[in-house]
């Protein structure tokens, strides 16, 4: 389960985030802006963050300005250190080898 304790402010991430009428989730890349923990035990956790402009996906309600989204529609969270933690130092050669 994904809590705020997954985030710190002015770092970037990769989420998924489902909206609540959308079909498909959106692969985001956001930096956090504020950590929003809830104030009684019935209410969700919030976080507002940007959207990157190297995003895949876009919110169409917002772009990229700032956004509040309750945590639990929040589904995968990653660093790009936990991308390249399971990447090989000979898959990146050979990517970029198979680029050029």
């Amino acid at each position: 389960m994904i809590d705020l304790s997954n985030f710190k402010i002015n770092h970037k991430y990769f989420i998924s985030l489902l909206p609540p009428f959308g079909i498909e989730p959106l692969n985001l890349r956001i930096i956090v802006n504020k950590l929003e923990p809830k104030s009684r035990p019935e209410l969700v956790d919030y976080i507002t963050f940007s959207t990157l402009k190297s995003t895949k996906d876009i919110i169409d309600e917002c772009g990229l300005n700032q956004v509040a989204v309750p945590l639990p529609c929040i589904t995968k969270v990653e660093t790009l250190h936990n991308i390249l933690d399971n990447i090989l130092i000979d898959d990146i050669i050979y990517l970029i080898n198979e680029y050029i």
